[in-house]
């Protein structure tokens, strides 16, 4: 769909400024995969999409991924790499919070500082609403932010 294209975009302009800046080959770390927040259901999921579509340019990208919700199998059976949350944020460059999990709103902060991050979840707006503080301490120390609240 539209706003598949239009994150995949998004993450692949981010890829290119990397290159140019001198990043041989960028970390991309996908975080949720599933069609919505807290299940294990992939049929449909745009996310998936977009995780796929990133996998198939491996050759020129670091590419992994994380879902609380699906098993190693699921993520072999689909030809993607798993990585743990807190390892696979610390290696990345750029960090896309593509199904806002409420494991998600837990991440410390620390580890997203000076990340790239894109966000169509809108998972760090609706922490931003809700008051939480664990990521909305440190959003001004992101290098980029692309989220929900301004597609």
């Amino acid at each position: 769909n539209n706003k598949s294209l239009q994150v995949l975009d998004k993450i692949l302009a981010k890829i290119e400024l990397l290159k140019e800046s001198g990043v041989e080959c960028p970390k991309v770390f996908a975080l949720g995969l599933t069609f919505k927040p807290d299940v294990d259901d992939i049929r449909e999921s745009p996310a998936l999409k977009i995780a796929i579509e990133l996998n198939r340019r491996r050759d020129s990208i670091d590419f992994y991924t994380f879902d609380p919700n699906l098993s190693n199998e699921t993520f072999q059976k689909l030809g993607l790499v798993c990585k743990n949350l807190t390892e696979g944020i610390k290696q990345a460059d750029i960090v896309a919070i593509l199904v806002k999990h409420k494991q998600f709103e837990l991440i410390p902060e620390e580890l997203l500082e000076n990340k790239i991050i894109i966000d169509p979840s809108g998972l760090i707006f609706h922490m931003h609403q809700t008051g939480s503080k664990n990521i909305l301490s440190i959003t001004s120390k992101f290098k980029y932010y692309f989220g929900a609240q301004s597609m």
